[in-house]
């Protein structure tokens, strides 16, 4: 039985609606998304799904009928990918995916075609939102303890936090995000809890880490916000989601189970523009 598991929620009712489809690689299409082992999702404005396949080192875009468009990496550009792990689409169909292997982000046309490269100088690239108003990609090296900041043509602009327990630290950061009021959120996974910017870089306040011992987070991993504007987070080590409201107030923590009623280990997430959450679980 496979492991890993991926899982298509309902984020207006996770609380109460718990999962709504699991589906694997070869399983019923009834079930939901038929996915690979491991495999990570982005979505564009129009709703056009994209996977990375850690497996196989893979990048494609799915048809919402589930066939392939197109697909980059392991047999058609072997050397290309190691483990891609987030994924940005522009406006003009411009991709650009974290490599977190390979420490930089790789550049797509359309059509799948590479581009190029950038922030090549991170020995890893974990997550990168992009500000479609700017054109500017927020980049998260967690080995460097920072956020680097980048133009759409790969240009180095700045960069935000440093290694640090206090005040704007950074302690390997990982999962980035937008929010609508456009402020840059950081999850702090060293230091276990979210950090909040400025675009420009400055300090603004950081959540999760205060209140009640088995309130806070414990290892966060991703970040994605729901229409509404609230930060959803996974917390792989707790085994469940956190949702918080726009402020940084703990709304409620989700436990993701299957249907043998197992707790999955929530890693990477990502929402469609229908409101809906996918994310990559793993169930022991």
């Amino acid at each position: 039985m496979d492991r890993r598991r991926f899982l298509e929620l309902s984020v207006g009712a996770l609380g109460a609606a718990g999962i709504v489809s699991c589906g694997r690689r070869g399983g019923d299409e009834a079930l939901g998304p038929v996915l690979s082992e491991e495999v990570a999702f982005a979505f564009d404005n129009a709703g056009n799904r994209y996977e990375m396949d850690f497996n196989d080192y893979e990048v494609r875009r799915v048809a919402p009928d589930g066939a392939i468009v197109w697909s980059q990496g392991n047999v058609s550009n072997p050397a290309l990918f190691n483990y891609p792990t987030s994924m940005e689409i522009d406006a003009d169909g411009t991709i650009y995916v974290a490599d977190r292997g390979n420490g930089e982000v790789e550049r797509l046309s359309p059509a799948g075609l590479p581009l190029g490269t950038f922030a090549t100088e991170l020995e890893s690239a974990e997550d990168i939102s992009l500000d479609r108003a700017s054109k500017e990609l927020y980049v998260s090296g967690g080995i460097e303890h920072t956020v680097r900041v980048y133009s759409a043509a790969g240009l180095a602009l700045r960069r935000i936090g440093e290694f640090g327990t206090a005040g704007a630290g950074l302690n390997g950061p990982r999962g980035v995000a937008l929010s609508p009021s456009r402020e840059l959120h950081v999850v702090d996974s060293g230091n276990a809890r979210v950090q909040v910017y400025g675009l420009d870089g400055s300090y603004r306040r950081s959540y999760g880490d205060t209140g009640a011992e088995e309130l806070r987070l414990r290892m966060p991993r991703d970040i994605v916000f729901d229409s509404a504007g609230r930060p959803l987070i996974s917390d792989p080590v707790a085994m469940r989601l956190a949702r918080y409201s726009s402020s940084g107030a703990l709304v409620e923590h989700v436990e993701l189970k299957d249907d043998q009623g197992r707790i999955g280990v929530p890693l990477y997430l990502a929402i469609a523009p229908t409101d809906r959450l996918y994310a990559t679980v793993i169930f022991a």
